[in-house]
């Protein structure tokens, strides 16, 4: 920071600073900004579609009679065009009305000091507005914005008499008013009589209610000088317990009966007890990661209460919530879902205070879930490496063994055209294992290569999942597109399957010998400097 020079004769100059102490051009930065040294001060604004301006003095702020004020504009080539020169009256004043939509700039010069307006000043798209009557008008003051039930609503209001059109603002003495208190739904709580003083002001207060609907509520004048102001009335209470729900102590299983416990405990560590518990279960369908177009088949979405019920806290603040994990019966078991069931408890004190605990439970017909991973970017001159993943339903990983065999699609003989129309698609929404739905492969979308029927296994490994419940294949394929299918069990016998579709291109070809309209791939999703665009791509 520098002190600003006291010796500078009135006028327009520059400050630079730079990098350099030598200001050179080269390897620098030099930095530039503009600033007067006058006595003069220069006030503008817009009203009415015309400019206007004061020009006073800098120090005291005394106006400046017979002030120069010159204007330019730019006209439509860009070109500084001189207007009529303005000059101040007794006020400072001067106002300007613009001929045209464009940019002015004002200049402003008195006993030797001068000032200007440090941009353009614009006048596109003035209108001017019709003038306001005068009116009689309240402006309200709450001494907060935020009340609980039964606080009380500290008010003040000053009433006006506004006369935009001659700026003149007066108070008005003694006005005679009434000031009503709705609630949110715009009912009638109380109302009061007000007188304003000599001052045109008044205050009251009204009690928040406590038998009512909570929420945004009104104070309003009736009377000549109308106004409002909007206030909140919410209940907050500190929470003075919590309820807490536990994990089942023996594993789910589906259409067999499902235990948790729950605690209602105050802060200090007493048990609530004799207080009322209200439950509700919901079921939600979740089908496997790799059931192709499970979004078609119309399970999802599906979630159902199938239980509900009241009942009371021990003495040493527990409860048991019991239900059946039924299984949704529409959901066929061989597409492998599973269902999670939500609980939600609400917990009632004696006082009337509620909390509550949630707590989600995941079953399915299998207790393990295997998954298929690989890169999307596949070639023939290197293997398809593969990833394994068996996990239980809560996610915790699992040792399993397995096979994993490779199938090569079937392509059809020529290119097939996409369908216009997905409802047309149906078929598509419950493909398992290559197995057309319909029966039919006229009703395939022959495009997709998901709906191409399974060919001859050119594939397959055991595998058994290490401690973190992963295991690694690696496969040698060809140009084309194969279905990986895996198969496992669960610790009760139960089959457990996965399938991963992958393509297998090769860039170099001039031509794509996978029968699809179309295929947009890439090793990575950026551009790489130095990397052959073309071989980035993969065409047909």
């Amino acid at each position: 920071m520098l002190p600003a020079p006291v010796t500078l004769k009135p006028g327009f100059y520059f400050i630079a600073a730079s990098h350099d102490p030598r200001f050179s051009e080269s390897e620098n930065i030099v930095s530039l900004t503009d600033v007067w040294v006058s006595d003069l001060s220069l006030i503008t604004c817009t009203r009415e579609g015309q400019i206007e301006g004061f020009i006073l003095d800098a120090n005291s702020g005394e106006p400046i009679q017979q002030a120069e004020v010159a204007v330019w504009h730019l006209d439509q080539n860009g070109n500084r065009i001189a207007d009529p020169v303005l000059t101040t009256d007794v006020n400072g004043l001067f106002s300007f009305k613009p001929s045209q939509n464009s940019g002015y700039l004002f200049r402003a010069r008195h006993n030797g000091h001068e000032i200007a307006t440090p941009g353009d000043m614009g006048s596109y798209g003035w209108q001017v507005q019709p003038p306001q009557q005068p009116q009689a008008q309240t402006v309200f003051f709450t001494d907060r914005a935020i009340y609980r039930p039964g606080q009380t609503i500290q008010y003040k209001g000053i009433c006006l008499w506004v006369d935009q059109t001659k700026d003149n603002y007066e108070v008005l003495k003694g006005e005679e008013l009434t000031v009503v208190f709705r609630d949110s739904n715009g009912k009638e709580i109380s109302r009061q009589k007000q007188r304003a003083n000599d001052y045109g002001s008044f205050t009251g207060n009204f009690t928040a209610p406590r038998d009512r609907l909570m929420g945004q509520m009104i104070l309003a004048v009736q009377g000549r000088a109308q106004g409002q102001t909007w206030v909140r009335v919410e209940e907050y209470k500190r929470p003075k317990f919590e309820v807490t729900l536990d994990a089942a102590k023996i594993a789910a299983k589906l259409n067999e009966k499902v235990s948790l416990t729950g605690h209602a405990t105050s802060y200090t560590g007493a048990a609530i007890d004799a207080a009322g518990v209200k439950f509700h279960v919901v079921r939600e369908v979740r089908m496997p990661w790799w059931w192709w177009g499970w979004w078609r088949g119309g399970y999802q979405n599906q979630n159902q209460e199938i239980a509900h019920g009241s009942l009371k806290t021990e003495v040493d603040g527990s409860f048991k919530i019991e239900f059946t994990a039924k299984p949704d019966p529409k959901v066929p078991e061989k597409d492998e879902p599973s269902f999670v069931f939500h609980i939600t408890a609400d917990v009632t004190d004696p006082a009337g205070e509620t909390r509550s605990a949630d707590h989600s439970v995941r079953v399915g017909y299998t207790t393990l879930e295997a998954t298929l991973s690989a890169n999307d970017w596949q070639t023939e001159d290197k293997p398809v490496e593969l990833t394994v993943g068996t996990r239980t339903l809560d996610g915790e990983p699992q040792v399993a063994e397995g096979q994993v065999k490779v199938y090569a699609l079937q392509s059809p003989d020529n290119v097939h055209r996409a369908q216009l129309s997905p409802q047309n698609n149906w078929s598509y929404r419950s493909r398992s294992l290559g197995k057309p739905a319909s029966g039919s492969v006229e009703d395939e979308d022959l495009s997709n290569p998901n709906n191409w029927p399974l060919g001859k296994v050119v594939g397959e490994r055991g595998f058994t999942t290490d401690t973190n419940g992963a295991a690694k294949l690696s496969f040698k394929l060809g140009q084309g597109v194969y279905r990986v299918i895996l198969e496992t069990q669960d610790r009760f016998g139960k089959r457990v399957t996965g399938q991963l579709q992958v393509q297998v291109l090769k860039p170099a070809d001039n031509h794509l010998a996978i029968e699809v309209p179309s295929l947009l791939a890439a090793p990575v999703w950026q551009v790489q400097p130095g990397e052959d665009f073309e071989a980035l791509w993969g065409t047909g």
